[in-house]
């Protein structure tokens, strides 16, 4: 028998998402991660000079980086959401702009050839 590969629901939640929502969820979540990451730093930077113990400085460090680009990674992850929603903002007028061009041409044309020439 197979086992089917089940997405968790956290997954399925976010999947099934509009592209609006996603894009403020990343935002939001980005810069509470890069604000975590920030004060982690500052904090110990803190500890640097009230003399802790070395390694748990470095440690605080990194972790406090690791933080803070991932607040930004996923920040841009909402820049490129919140880019795809313009463009398919863009191509959605597009595409009923065109649509309106070619029934009035459409209509144009059929009343041309409805026309019976006058004698």
């Amino acid at each position: 028998m197979l086992v089917k590969y089940k997405k968790a629901p956290g997954q399925r939640m976010i999947k099934s998402l509009s592209l609006r929502q996603r894009s403020w969820l990343n935002a939001a979540g980005g810069a509470c991660l890069f604000i975590i990451g920030q004060c982690l730093f500052a904090f110990s930077w803190f500890r640097l000079f009230e003399g802790y113990h070395k390694p748990t400085w470095i440690f605080m460090i990194i972790l406090g980086l690791v933080l803070t680009l991932t607040g930004l990674l996923v920040m841009g992850k909402a820049l490129v959401l919140s880019s795809q929603i313009k463009a398919r903002k863009y191509y959605k007028k597009r595409q009923n702009a065109l649509i309106r061009r070619a029934s009035q041409n459409l209509q144009n044309s059929k009343l041309k050839i409805e026309r019976s020439p006058k004698k």
